[in-house]
């Protein structure tokens, strides 16, 4: 456990000393190379970042142009909205721009600037009504007519079906760009795709088994090893920060303690053993980011492999062993359902690979409180999503 505690805290602390990941744009001409967490912004009018020494620094947005992540996944704007100066996302680059930002009262906006037209904010209104003695909301979608106007020359199709959000905005600016002949950028966020992961995965586990038996004592904590296969799907309904996962994984867990009857030294135990695996894990960043940590909870149902003679035997100094034998001790060939935590970091390689380290804890027992192998596993391991 103490181990597991360990990786937990170099995994979180390995996330703080990230890499510059961005240039900012000042208006006076001057960049700076700063690690910004684009996905973790809250103030649009004051940019919080690490700059190259790791010192975090604040900067208004008057005093700024844009800021570029690297890879051009996130591109910020300064803009004027309401007598105020705004760091504005933008979702789509091209004839017309989409921007979104949240004002100093977390208010969401979306706005849309074109050439004709300025900056122009797409709202729909809420307004309350009374009938029959029930309360309904009425919504008028003003931004429907909004696009209208700006997009009269070229109207794309489904413009009626438009809502008020991310993907379904993008949807119709793109369409109306593309129709103008000058569409250039869409965020990540935006255009990317839900995904299956494949990962292969190997390392070691911690164990100490546990005996419910007078006779025999706890088992010396063993190590052993770890390797499986697991399949993650990754959805972007959900911001691609909740993955579900399958997988399959094969480990050996097993330990030895003193037994000083029979002319023998010490019982061994050995359970090499398939576990199948359903887990859920929410990553704190979406699925796009370098360095992602996640927790997650897993549900494990495990398969003994070995015989029941070989499970556990009693040795001799001399090296003579012989099997454990007891009337009353059943061995079943499956571990219970078991439950447990598990937490971990990805790190992309590139925009579908990367590497994944993962520490979970578990806690076996074969059905008849015989035995209990409690411990932790660390395994790395390397995926591939399509």
């Amino acid at each position: 456990m103490k181990k597991f505690i360990f990786f937990a805290a170099v995994v979180f602390s390995f996330t703080l000393h990230a890499q510059s990941n961005a240039i900012i744009y000042q208006k006076n001409g001057k960049n700076i190379p700063a690690s910004v967490k684009f996905e973790q912004i809250s103030n649009y009018q004051n940019l919080k970042y690490a700059d190259e020494n790791g010192n975090t620094q604040s900067i208004v947005a008057s005093q700024l142009d844009s800021v570029v992540s690297n890879s051009r996944k996130f591109i910020l704007k300064s803009k004027s909205f309401e007598d105020q100066i705004y760091l504005m996302k933008l979702l789509v680059g091209g004839y017309s721009n989409l921007y979104f930002f949240k004002d100093k009262y977390r208010k969401p906006h979306y706005i849309a600037e074109h050439p004709s037209y300025g900056m122009q904010e797409l709202v729909q209104t809420s307004t309350k009504a009374n009938s029959s003695g029930k309360t309904y909301n009425n919504q008028t979608k003003k931004y429907l007519g909004t696009l209208s106007i700006l997009f009269g020359d070229c109207k794309p199709e489904k413009l009626g079906h438009t809502s008020l959000s991310n993907r379904s905005l993008s949807a119709v600016f793109i369409s109306y760009n593309e129709c103008k002949k000058q569409q250039g950028y869409v965020a990540d966020e935006i255009s990317e795709n839900s995904k299956l992961r494949f990962a292969l995965l190997g390392g070691v586990n911690f164990t100490t088994i546990h005996s419910a038996f007078e006779s025999i004592d706890t088992f010396d904590s063993q190590t052993g090893p770890e390797a499986g296969i697991e399949i993650a799907y990754v959805p972007t309904a959900l911001k691609s920060k909740i993955n579900v996962l399958l997988g399959i994984n094969y480990s050996k867990k097993g330990g030895e303690t003193v037994y000083p009857y029979q002319n023998y030294d010490k019982v061994v135990i050995e359970y090499p053993m398939i576990g199948l695996d359903f887990a859920v894990r929410y990553h704190f960043l979406p699925a796009t980011s370098k360095i992602n940590p996640f927790l997650g909870m897993y549900v494990n149902k495990s398969f003994i492999l070995n015989s029941r003679d070989e499970r556990m035997k009693k040795v001799a100094e001399n090296g003579n062993s012989a099997p454990y034998v007891d009337l009353d001790l059943q061995f079943n060939s499956s571990m219970n359902l078991a439950f447990g935590p598990q937490l971990g970091i990805d790190y992309l390689i590139s925009k579908n690979s990367g590497l994944i380290l993962l520490a979970k804890t578990y806690n076996l027992d074969d059905g008849h409180n015989y035995f209990q192998a409690k411990g932790a596993a660390v395994q790395i391991g390397y995926f591939y999503q399509l």
